[in-house]
C-alpha cells in the first residue's frame, strides 16, 4: 500500500529567535528539518506533500492543516519556547476525540515520535504527548469537546486526516538544545530516526535503507566513573552509550582505560564550564572530551601556544 504523508514546517521567513543561541531561528531549523525529513520519508516510498514550497511564503494556519487532504498523516514541525532555560524535553500534540479518529494510535504514533527525539537529543526529560480542547465550537458541529485548539490541526481534522500530530523538537530556550538545533549533523540524524519513527508505525520497516550513524567521538574512562556519570557529562542517556558500544554486556561493569563510543554532538555538559587539566592531558584531550576542538578552546581561554598548557590549569569550555 503506497502511503502519504503532509509536512509543514512551522512558520515562515525569519520567526521566534532563540533568546539563549541567538543564531538560532524556529523558522529556519524547522524548514531544514522538514526537507530532510521528506528526504528520509521518500527513502521508505513513501509519497510526501509540503504545506509550502518556499520557504518565506506565509500560510494561515487552517489552511495548512488542510493540505493533508487526501493523506494518512499531518505532521507539523516546530520547536519550542519558554521562560526557562531548564525546561528540557520534546512534546507531540495529538488530536482529540473526534468521528473516526484513533486517538490512541495517534497516542501511540506521538509517543514513538517523542521518545525518538529525546533518545537522539539526549534531553534530560523524557517526551511529552498531550492533546489540548479547544473550548467553543470550533467544527460547527453542535458537539463539545471534539474541538481542536491548534489551528493546523483544526485544518487537519476538517479535511479527516486520520494521524494528524505537532511535533516540538524540544525547547529552543535552553541552550543545550538550541546548539544541537543548529548542528546540521544532528538536523539530519534527527530526520532520519523520526522518519524511521513514521515508518514503522505505517508498516514501511521492511524496506532496507541505509542507516545514519550517530557522530561519535572515544572517550576514556577513568576513576569513579559509570555510565550514567559519563552519559550525564555529555548530556545523553545510558541507553545511547550501550547502543553505540554492543560489547558492553552489563552497563554497571565499565573499567579505567576503556574505550567508549559517544555521542560527538552532544557537546559535555558543562555545568561545571570549566576543566582543570590533569597530568597526561593536552589541548586536543580535553577538547575531544567535550566534543569540540582545541582551536576553539585556545581562542576562548587566549592560550597563545595550545601545545603549552600546564596540570592545575583552568580551562574555560564556553
Amino acid at each position: 500500500m503506497g502511503y502519504k504523508v503532509c509536512l509543514d514546517a512551522g512558520h515562515y521567513g525569519k520567526y521566534n529567535r532563540s533568546p539563549v543561541v541567538r543564531e538560532y531561528y524556529e523558522s529556519d531549523f524547522t524548514w531544514k528539518f522538514t526537507l530532510y525529513e521528506a528526504e528520509e520519508l521518500e527513502k521508505y516510498g513513501i509519497q510526501v506533500v509540503l504545506t509550502r514550497n518556499i520557504k518565506d511564503n506565509d500560510l494561515a494556519l487552517v489552511e495548512r492543516g488542510k493540505k493533508s487532504k487526501g493523506c494518512d498523516i499531518f505532521i507539523s514541525n516546530h520547536s519550542n519556547a519558554c521562560s526557562s532555560e531548564t525546561v528540557d524535553h520534546p512534546s507531540v500534540i495529538y488530536p482529540v476525540p473526534y468521528k473516526d479518529t484513533n486517538v490512541e494510535r495517534n497516542r501511540q504514533l506521538a509517543t514513538l515520535i517523542a521518545d525518538n527525539i529525546q533518545r537522539t537529543l539526549g534531553t534530560k526529560e523524557k517526551g511529552k504527548v498531550y492533546s489540548k480542547v479547544e473550548t467553543y465550537d470550533r467544527n460547527k458541529n453542535g458537539i463539545k469537546n471534539d474541538d481542536e485548539y491548534y489551528g493546523v490541526l483544526h485544518g487537519a481534522q476538517l479535511v479527516n486526516t486520520p494521524y494528524r500530530l505537532i511535533v516540538e523538537h524540544g525547547f529552543h530556550t535552553n541552550t543545550a538544545t538550541a546548539k544541537k538545533l543548529l548542528d546540521d549533523n544532528i538536523i539530519r540524524v534527527l530526520a532520519h530516526k523520526e522518519a524511521n519513527a513514521i515508518a514503522v508505525f505505517l508498516g514501511c520497516e521492511q524496506i532496507e535503507i541505509p542507516d545514519v550513524t550517530t557522530p561519535t567521538i572515544v572517550y576514556t574512562v577513568v576513576k569513579g566513573d559509570s555510565l550514567g556519570k559519563i552519559a550525564n557529562n555529555f548530556n545523553t542517556t545510558v541507553a545511547e552509550i550501550l547502543e553505540l558500544n554492543p560489547s558492553i554486556k552489563n552497563a554497571n561493569m565499565i573499567y579505567v582505560g576503556q574505550k567508549l563510543n559517544v555521542p560527538s554532538f552532544l557537546e559535555g555538559r558543562v555545568d561545571d564550564v570549566t576543566h582543570i587539566v590533569k597530568k597526561g592531558e593536552t589541548l586536543s584531550s580535553i577538547a575531544k572530551l567535550y566534543g569540540t576542538t582545541y582551536i576553539k578552546l585556545a581562542l576562548i581561554n587566549k592560550i597563545a601556544n595550545p601545545s603549552k598548557i600546564s596540570v592545575g590549569q583552568v580551562i574555560k569550555l564556553k
